[in-house]
């Protein structure tokens, strides 16, 4: 399993307590099957769109016998529409990402197709939730990351999640994003951006390690979001 550390540090926050895992982006499961086999109380809610990968997920589900995972075969963004899906491992950018990623227009038929995109805060509309239950959010979706997580807006400040996710160029390439956006987002919401040592970071910082980065990389890896009030409560650094 890739990620080792980011995979530890997300049990440890679970600690056997009832919560929720909410998996953008699972790919074959690389964190719902480790997270969801550690805490038979976790309920998992995976969201992968590539019809590749979503075979996968299930079979992984399936060979090991768990039950506490509900997988959807829908993209997570910042509105409920139609997107337009690039399958793993076609272009420049999926060989370097290891999978497939959101694309403005189709054109390829065989590689490129429409699906449907939801928000979190859309979804959770159906589910009851104990206010005080334990939630972690992870985010891995090649550049469309921020644009999910501001579609859980009103979750997050609900339910006070641990967000776990990347930041990356194609982030940073997408026409819509704007850093004061970004900055804005975080100050509103009383959140607080961290590097898996716990050291505190800010917008610009991430801007100036992203661009350290040769042409060979494109992410600075997994960073954590969280409300600033929760931060005392983190044991697991």
């Amino acid at each position: 399993m890739p990620d080792p550390k980011e995979i530890d540090i997300l049990n440890m926050y679970i600690n056997n307590q009832d919560s929720i895992f909410i998996d953008c982006g699972a790919n074959a499961g690389f964190y719902t099957i480790p997270i969801s086999s550690f805490n038979k109380k976790c309920t998992t809610i995976s969201f992968e769109p590539s019809n590749i990968e979503f075979k996968k997920l299930n079979a992984n589900i399936k060979l090991n016998s768990l039950k506490n995972i509900i997988t959807e075969k829908i993209a997570v963004s910042n509105k409920v529409k139609d997107l337009i899906y690039r399958e793993q491992g076609m272009t420049a950018k999926s060989f370097s990402s290891g999978a497939g990623h959101i694309v403005d227009k189709i054109l390829d038929k065989k590689l490129d197709y429409k699906i449907k995109a939801i928000t979190i805060d859309s979804y959770f509309k159906k589910f009851k939730i104990k206010r005080k239950t334990k939630m972690i959010m992870k985010f891995d979706l090649e550049g469309h990351d921020l644009k999910a997580i501001y579609g859980a807006t009103k979750t997050i400040n609900k339910y006070q999640p641990l967000i776990l996710f990347e930041f990356s160029k194609w982030i940073i390439n997408d026409p819509e994003y704007s850093k004061k956006k970004f900055n804005n987002f975080l100050k509103k919401n009383n959140l607080v951006i961290l590097n898996l040592h716990k050291k505190t970071l800010n917008v610009n910082m991430l801007h100036q390690e992203i661009n350290k980065l040769d042409k060979e990389h494109d992410t600075i890896g997994n960073l954590i979001i969280l409300k600033k009030n929760n931060l005392k409560k983190i044991k697991f650094f």
